[in-house]
């Protein structure tokens, strides 16, 4: 212990990071603080408005699949190309699933997400059919 303190009375900055380092955590605790607290009212506004945008995304983005679904299912050209893509699809995945048959990681992620979709279609039966919306003009 003497050793100790005839030490640090010859080294001058030894204190120094005794007393330093402590305080540098408390301030950088403190400073972390308000990140946690809650949103100003111009942030959640923001916020609601971002959600609002990808809502109304959403909800062009699928009006434009029904459509294009509609323009493929009445023009034979594109219905054919659409069936020699899924084809090709089925293929890809089939040799995808070969290929991957023996790595352990990727059968145990395949396990856990084909568990989770069983759950959400059980959970699916469970809640009341919704109509859809209008179509917005």
């Amino acid at each position: 212990m003497r050793n100790r303190i005839e030490y640090i009375a010859k080294k001058k900055e030894e204190p120094m990071k005794v007393i330093l380092l402590p305080a540098v955590l408390l301030f950088l605790g403190t400073a972390a603080i308000p990140l946690y607290a809650d949103p100003s009212p111009e942030i959640e506004k923001s916020r609601i408005q971002v959600a609002g945008q990808l809502r109304e995304a959403m909800t062009i983005r699928r009006q434009m699949r029904t459509i294009e679904e509609q323009t493929v299912k009445n023009d034979p050209e594109l219905k054919k190309i659409s069936d020699d893509l899924q084809e090709q699809f089925k293929a890809f995945r089939k040799q995808v699933d070969i290929k991957l048959q023996a790595n352990s990681e990727y059968q145990d992620l395949k396990t856990r997400i084909e568990k989770m979709r069983e759950d959400l279609s059980q959970k699916r039966e469970r809640w009341p059919k919704r109509e859809p919306p209008p179509p917005r003009r």
